[in-house]
């Protein structure tokens, strides 16, 4: 299955759906091709809009409480451990990886490697997967892997 950034973009606008998917929805919309989806300052807060469903007022929610679904996603596997509401790595097995396609480096991460995830925090070097010829290599097959340390949520 594939999901459309498009479809993923409406996610975060349907006020109906929860605030969980919403985010993801963001995230997955914007997301590059090393899994990097990185946000302005008040970015996600000003894009996740919340209606009061008696009053029908629209307003945005605190950066706390979006810190709190974010942790969350972390803790469900939705988002790497290094996320945060500037950037939201989506892991290698939420968001499918383009290895032809390039990736600039993160404005926030200062990189552009693949969450592998793992208890570790193992980063994936996209820059390192091409084979002589062209032909694409996967994790583990070549590539070249980072441990950084994840502080405890």
């Amino acid at each position: 299955m594939k999901l459309k950034t498009g479809a993923a973009r409406r996610w975060a606008e349907d006020f109906t759906l929860p605030i969980e998917m919403r985010l993801l929805g963001l995230a997955v919309g914007k997301a590059r091709p090393g899994g990097h989806c990185p946000f302005g300052r008040g970015e996600i807060q000003a894009s996740l809009k919340r209606m009061n469903e008696g009053t029908g007022e629209v307003s945005t929610y605190s950066p706390q409480y979006l810190n709190r679904v974010l942790t969350h996603g972390k803790e469900a596997g939705l988002f790497a451990p290094a996320s945060s509401l500037r950037c939201i790595v989506l892991p290698v097995e939420v968001l499918e990886i383009s290895l032809n396609l390039p990736a600039d480096p993160c404005p926030f991460h200062g990189h552009n490697r693949s969450w592998l995830g793992g208890e570790d925090g193992e980063w994936f070097d996209m820059s390192e997967t091409r084979a002589p010829g062209g032909n694409s290599r996967l994790p583990g097959e070549g590539g070249r892997k980072l441990t950084v340390s994840v502080p405890a949520l």
